[in-house]
């Protein structure tokens, strides 16, 4: 497996899994998110990892490589 497509991310159970699999694989992850922009995409994203008081320091850091490294928004 070269990369895992997850959608709905930005909901209770999507956020939750992201989350799982960013901790527990090192693997591409691309993620369907409706947005007019990759920034747009990000910052929903986010409020819903804060929503839910997951964003860490771990989460942060991928999210603020994610152009370049393990997250792809589409």
């Amino acid at each position: 497996v070269s990369s895992i497509l997850v959608t709905g991310a930005t909901g209770f159970v999507g956020c939750f899994l992201l989350n799982e699999l960013l901790q527990i694989t090192s693997i591409n992850i691309i993620v369907a998110i409706r947005a007019k922009t990759i920034d747009e995409a990000d910052h929903r994203l986010r409020a819903v990892f804060r929503k839910y008081g997951l964003l860490n320091e771990t989460i942060e850091q991928v999210l603020n490589t994610s152009r370049q490294h393990r997250i792809k928004f589409c």
